[in-house]
């Protein structure tokens, strides 16, 4: 497959609800690894080898999260 988008929406404290769109690519057709991973264009450190994170926020904003497998 070559890829998904999804939206996320992430209930906080006080009922906030922080929007997450989220598009995840495939263009070398893996089964497994990230190569890149950024929020809001900011590239993300994966230190945790193939366990990405991406710590929620409860801003009540929209944030864009890009994942690239490879």
């Amino acid at each position: 497959w070559p890829g998904y988008d999804i939206v996320y929406r992430h209930r906080g404290k006080h009922s906030t609800v922080t929007c997450y769109q989220i598009a995840v690519e495939n263009p070398a057709g893996v089964h497994r690894g990230i190569v890149l991973m950024e929020l809001d264009g900011v590239a993300q450190v994966n230190s945790m080898n193939d366990s990405a994170r991406i710590a929620l926020s409860n801003d009540g904003g929209t944030h864009r999260v890009r994942i690239v497998l490879g």
